[in-house]
């Protein structure tokens, strides 16, 4: 035991004095940090290139970047393929009808928006579509009918954009050929002759030839026959259609001359030809929404659709062609007009909208049947506001033209609505502090909007209204969003 303490001892007494390496003092050097100056050029430029990069985002990002093409003599179906290509909203198309001697049915007349100009895909465009030529305007008819030969007759129709004028042909001995032997204006003057007016014109083939034809019973028989027995013995022959419950579309229902009698060579056989069942045209305007789609379902293609405003509970208002009457596929469009019930003032065009969406509305919403306005008629002018910016509305009163009622803006609205708007003329701000800092000073008025221009290059500087330069702004005045102002 006293060897184990006598070797504590002695270990104890070597390493005084002797510190391990770990325990050696550690010197403290001060380490200066390289100072960094700042170029100013070198700020600007980033400054520059940050500004850049935020005009190319905006110039990709948010620009108007569909190109506008010419749909004038294009077809509506030009204009939906392109909105669908272009990914435009429906909803801001206008199309609008007008008849047109110059252009076919469904073809573009005109455009609100110019070829080559840019737009987005929320644009408001309007189409004028064309309905071709006007079926109730007076036409002139010809003086000396019997004077004109098939060609000036076909020249007329061509001319005149004609819609429902026959020839046919007869023999005569006394008339030339193809000079005209007689017409037949179906009941009318003609002073009341139209586009759409019925006329025949019988044309002489000259002389009847001397050789004679049997006619064979061609009742119940297809249309194909009766042509090729016509062609084979030189006869000519005129089809008329007509509907038929019981017999299907191509057969003959008559013939103007009987089975077992004799024809001349080129003499004219008139036939009927089933154009299959018609569809009996219901009252569309006792029917319920439900029960007009069903129908429509049942006979596609048969009905054009419109629609208009109307404080009428029908959800159909009018039809073009009377109940009880036959209607097929290959008549005009049955046009119904349906109810829109009463207009109401869409999401985002009340107080805090701007004035010009307001009005483009009411123009839009007059083709539907309204006769809504919008216009400050009771306020002398627009004031400042604290709170919408200039060209917003900062209030509105709606009522009915006719009987002065005021309406709730917010609800069903008047056929012949009036808005009376206050609109402002820019936002007015307090100046509850003034900073004299130039930079400050200009950062103030960049974060409000509002216009200025820097005059001075010192550090500390003052507001002015360039409507009154020689006043220094000090707090408490007010500064405006249409006016102009000067850091100095």
């Amino acid at each position: 035991m006293a060897e184990k303490k006598d070797y504590l001892s002695q270990l104890a007494s070597e390493i005084e004095g002797k510190k391990p390496e770990s325990f050696k003092e550690e010197k403290l050097e001060k380490i200066e940090r390289p100072q960094i100056n700042l170029n100013p050029k070198a700020i600007g430029a980033a400054a520059a290139v940050l500004v850049l990069i935020l005009g190319v985002v905006w110039f990709v990002l948010f620009r108007a970047k569909i190109e506008m093409p010419d749909f004038v003599g294009q077809t509506q179906a030009d204009v939906t393929a392109w909105i669908r290509q272009q990914g435009i909203k429906s909803s801001g198309i206008i199309m609008k009808e007008e008849y047109s001697f110059e252009y076919d049915e469904d073809v573009i007349l005109s455009q609100s928006v110019e070829p080559g100009k840019k737009v987005k895909e929320d644009a408001k465009l309007t189409f004028v579509v064309s309905l071709g030529a006007d079926p109730d305007e007076l036409v002139e008819f010809p003086e000396d009918v019997l004077s004109m030969t098939k060609e000036d007759i076909n020249d007329w129709i061509d001319e005149n954009k004609l819609e429902k004028v026959r020839i046919s042909q007869a023999y005569s001995d006394e008339v030339e050929e193809g000079y005209v032997i007689s017409f037949d204006l179906k009941g009318i003057d003609k002073e009341e002759f139209t586009r759409s007016t019925n006329v025949t014109f019988t044309v002489s083939r000259g002389p009847q030839p001397a050789q004679s034809v049997r006619v064979d019973n061609f009742v119940d028989k297809s249309q194909y026959e009766v042509e090729a027995w016509a062609k084979s013995n030189n006869i000519t022959l005129e089809i008329y259609e007509s509907y038929s419950e019981d017999k299907a579309e191509g057969v003959v229902l008559s013939q103007s001359v009987a089975s077992g009698k004799t024809m001349k060579e080129g003499d004219v056989l008139i036939v009927t030809v089933s154009k299959g069942k018609a569809v009996i045209v219901p009252d569309f305007t006792k029917m319920t929404e439900a029960e007009f789609a069903e129908w429509t379902s049942e006979n596609p293609g048969l009905i054009k659709m419109k629609e208009r405003y109307s404080e009428s509970e029908n959800y159909i208002l009018s039809q073009s062609v009377r109940a009880g009457a036959s209607l097929g596929k290959d008549d005009d469009k049955l046009e119904v007009v349906i109810n829109l019930g009463m207009p109401e003032l869409p999401g985002g065009l009340g107080i805090g909208s701007n004035y010009q969406a307001l009005v483009d509305w009411c123009n839009a919403e007059r083709s539907k049947g309204s006769d809504m306005f919008t216009a400050q008629w009771t306020s002398e002018e627009s004031t400042y506001s604290y709170m919408y910016p200039q060209g917003t509305i900062i209030s509105m009163n709606c009522y009915s033209h006719s009987t002065g009622t005021v309406a709730a803006c917010s609800g069903p609205l008047p056929l012949d609505a009036r808005f009376d708007v206050v609109i402002s003329k820019g936002l007015v701000v307090d100046l509850n502090e003034l900073p004299e800092n130039t930079a400050r000073l200009a950062d103030m008025m960049t974060s409000l909007g509002f216009n200025y221009i820097i005059e001075t290059s010192a550090e500390t500087a003052n507001l002015y209204d360039q409507n009154n330069p020689d006043v220094k702004l000090t707090v408490g005045d007010k500064i405006y969003e249409d006016h102009q102002y000067i850091i100095k």
